[in-house]
C-alpha cells in the first residue's frame, strides 16, 4: 500500500457498573486511511474470510478487499441498481450479492467479473440474503413479501412462500439447522423450516419495524434490531431460539435506528458480548446477559452506520454511509475497550464535474498512495500537508470523472424509497418532510391514515416527525419540484379525501363540453372493518385510475367562455339555417301565385 496518512480522532465510551455509576473517557488517537474501495456510500460488508471482506454500496459494485493491508483485491460489475445485501459461502471463495434491480448474482473471487449465476424471481428489490451451511441452498426474500429458496447447484428455484404485509428486510440461516430467521417490516421476527418453506414460528411482536437479526454460533440465541428515533425504538433485543423462544434481554442506549447486530467471539473475554451500530454514527458493546452498555465509540462525521462484519477474533468491519468501511479492533487489555484503526476512505464530498470530463472506465486503476504522496516515514511537517493537499486533489480529479457517470443515473434513482415505485406528477408525487427525506404522496397517505394522531407523521427513515397544521392533509406537504424538473414533469395537484387520492386532468386541447377527467385511487377499507384481510396481490399489480365522470350544472356551463362562442356560433348557423328555408318557401310560394 505504501505510506498512510494519519488523521487524529476523538471517541469516548461509556461504562456501566453493577451499582449504576456511568463512566465516561474520551481518549485520542491516530487512525490511517486506506486507499477507496467504492466511490459511493457503502450499505452492507461481510467477512469472507480472516483477510478478506466483500463489501456493496451505491455504486452498484461489489469488491472484495483485504482489510489487513488496504489493498482491492477485485472489483465485481453486474448490477444495475444498488446493491443491498451480500452473503458469502463459508469454506469457500464463492458470495453472492442482491439488488435493487431485483437480482441475485454469485460471484467466484477467483474467477471472472462476471457472475456465475444470475437469479431471478423477485418482484421488487431482494432485502433478504442467507447461505445454508451446507452451501447447497440459498434463500432469498423481497419486499414483495415473498421468500424464494433457490438450488446453488443448478440455479432454479424449488421453493416459494408469500405472507401477506411480510417485507422482509433481513434473512439469516440458523448454524447447523435447517431453519431461517427473517426480519420484517410488519415488526414481527419469523422462524421459517426450509423443509417446504413453512412458517415454524413466530415471535411476539414488536413495536418497530425490525430491520436486522443475527444468530449466534451456537444456534441458541438470536438478536435483532429496530428502527427508531430520538431513543425511541432504537433497541436491539437478545431471543431464545432453543427453549420458551421468549425474549431475553433489550439493549436500549442508541438514539437513531439500529442497522445491524453482531455476536462478538468470546476470545480473551470471558463475558458473552454483542456489538450494534446505528444511525447515530455510534457502536455500542453490551454485556449479553444483563443488557450494560460497556463500550461506545462514536464515529463522527462517518453518517449512518449501515452493516457490522467480525473479521477475527478482536476486529470488527463497519460500513459507513458517509466514510467507507472503518477497521475497529476490540482491546482486552484494559478491561473492554474499542478502538478505530483505518478506514476506507470515500472519495466523495468534492466539487462537481467540469463540463467536458468523461465518465471512468471498466478499467480504471485507484492511485497508488505512495505516488501521490511521495512521502516517506521520516518526512517532516510540512511535506505531509503537501501530500494530503495532492491525494486529495488526485481523489477530487476522481470524483470529478465519475461523477459524469453517476449523473446518468439520477433520473433513475428518483424514485420513492418506501414502495420503490418511480416519482411521477400523479399518485406518486413526491413530497417532502420536515427532515428533507421525500416520499411518494401515495405512501404518505397510508401512513396517515393508520397513525393513530394524523396530525404527527414519523419518517419511516429516520423516523423524525413532522407535525401537521390542523385539517392539513398530507398532500399539502411541499412537493419536491427539483425531481420533477429532472422528469421533465410538470406537478398536479393531489387532493386527499376520506380514503381516497383525487386528482383532476386538465386537457391542453379543450372541445365543447368536455370536463377534465377525474381520477381516484382508494387507500384501502377503514381500519377494523369486516372486510377481513386483504389478499395477497401480485406485487407487478399497479393500481389503476378510476375515471369518475364529473357533474356541473348549467351555470357553469354558460361561464365557460368557450361554450358562449359556441353557442354563439350555433345560433349564427342556425339563423342562416332557417333564413335560407324561408328564402326558399316563399320564393316558390311567388312562383306558383304568379303561374
Amino acid at each position: 500500500m505504501g505510506k498512510l496518512q494519519s488523521k487524529l480522532k476523538q471517541s469516548t465510551y461509556k461504562y456501566s457498573r453493577p451499582d449504576d455509576i456511568i463512566e465516561e473517557r474520551t481518549q485520542t488517537k491516530a487512525l490511517q486511511e486506506y486507499s477507496p474501495a467504492h466511490v459511493d456510500s457503502v450499505s452492507v460488508v461481510a467477512a469472507l474470510n480472516s483477510d478478506l471482506c466483500v463489501s456493496g454500496g451505491k455504486d452498484k459494485m461489489v469488491v472484495a478487499y483485504n482489510w489487513k493491508t488496504g489493498n482491492v483485491v477485485k472489483r465485481f460489475r453486474g448490477h444495475e441498481r444498488e446493491i443491498t445485501k451480500v452473503a458469502c459461502v463459508s469454506k469457500s471463495n464463492q458470495f453472492f450479492s442482491a439488488s435493487r434491480d431485483r437480482t441475485v448474482m454469485m460471484w467466484d473471487l477467483h474467477g471472472s467479473s462476471q457472475p456465475r449465476q444470475q437469479l431471478s424471481g423477485h418482484a421488487m428489490v431482494v432485502t433478504g440474503l442467507a447461505v445454508s451451511p451446507d452451501s447447497s441452498q440459498l434463500c432469498t426474500g423481497s419486499r414483495d413479501n415473498t421468500l424464494l429458496l433457490w438450488d446453488v447447484g443448478t440455479g432454479q428455484c424449488v421453493e416459494r412462500a408469500s405472507v401477506s404485509r411480510n417485507l422482509v428486510t433481513h434473512l439469516c440461516w440458523v448454524p447447523r439447522e435447517q431453519y431461517i430467521l427473517q426480519t420484517s417490516e410488519d415488526r414481527t421476527l419469523r422462524l421459517w423450516d426450509s423443509r417446504g418453506l413453512q412458517v415454524a414460528h413466530v415471535f411476539p411482536a414488536k413495536q418497530h419495524i425490525q430491520t436486522y437479526c443475527e444468530v449466534s454460533l451456537d444456534g441458541r440465541t438470536c438478536i435483532s434490531c429496530s428502527n427508531g428515533f430520538g431513543g425511541e425504538g432504537c433497541e436491539a433485543t437478545l431471543w431464545d431460539l432453543r427453549q420458551t423462544r421468549n425474549r431475553i434481554c433489550e439493549y436500549k442506549g442508541h438514539f437513531q435506528t439500529v442497522a445491524s447486530c453482531v455476536f462478538l467471539p468470546r476470545a480473551v473475554s470471558l463475558m458473552p458480548v454483542i456489538a450494534t451500530s446505528s444511525y447515530d454514527c455510534k457502536v455500542k458493546i453490551w454485556n449479553q446477559d444483563t443488557g450494560a452498555c460497556l463500550f461506545t465509540l462514536s464515529l463522527d462525521g462517518a453518517g449512518p452506520l449501515t452493516s457490522l462484519a467480525v473479521g477475527d477474533t478482536i476486529s470488527l468491519l463497519c460500513a459507513s454511509f458517509r466514510k467507507g468501511i472503518h477497521l475497529l479492533r476490540v482491546d482486552y487489555s484494559r478491561g473492554l475497550e474499542l478502538r478505530e484503526l483505518e478506514k476506507d476512505v470515500l472519495v466523495q464530498g468534492y466539487p462537481t464535474p467540469l463540463a467536458g470530463t468523461q465518465p471512468a472506465n471498466d478499467s480504471f486503476n485507484y492511485p497508488d498512495e505512495d505516488k501521490m504522496m511521495g512521502q516517506q516515514e521520516g518526512s517532516e511537517d510540512t511535506d505531509l500537508e503537501e501530500g494530503s493537499i495532492a491525494r486529495r486533489f488526485l481523489q477530487g480529479l476522481l470524483a470529478c470523472a465519475l461523477g459524469m457517470a453517476e449523473q446518468q443515473g439520477q433520473e433513475r434513482e428518483a424514485e420513492c424509497p418506501v414502495c420503490w415505485n418511480p416519482f411521477n406528477n400523479t399518485f406518486h408525487t413526491p413530497k417532502v418532510l420536515d427532515c428533507c427525506h421525500s416520499f411518494c404522496v401515495e405512501c404518505l397517505a397510508h401512513l396517515s391514515l393508520v397513525t393513530p394522531a394524523r396530525r404527527r407523521l414519523l419518517c419511516p427513515l429516520c423516523r423524525q416527525p413532522t407535525v401537521l397544521a390542523s385539517g392539513q392533509p398530507v398532500t399539502d406537504l411541499p412537493t419536491y419540484t427539483a425531481i420533477l424538473t429532472l422528469l421533465r414533469l410538470e406537478p398536479h395537484h393531489v387532493i386527499l379525501e376520506g380514503r381516497q387520492l383525487c386528482l383532476k386532468d386538465q386537457p391542453k386541447s379543450r372541445y365543447f363540453l368536455r370536463q377534465p377527467r377525474v381520477y381516484t385511487l382508494d387507500l384501502g377499507p377503514e381500519p377494523g372493518s369486516q372486510t377481513g384481510l386483504p389478499q395477497d396481490v401480485s406485487p407487478t399489480t399497479v393500481p389503476m385510475p378510476i375515471p369518475v365522470p364529473s357533474q356541473y350544472s348549467l351555470r357553469e356551463c354558460f361561464r365557460n367562455p368557450q361554450f358562449r362562442v359556441f353557442a354563439y356560433l350555433m345560433a349564427v348557423i342556425l339563423s342562416v339555417a332557417l333564413l335560407l328555408i324561408f328564402s326558399i318557401f316563399w320564393t316558390k310560394q311567388f312562383l306558383w301565385g304568379v303561374g
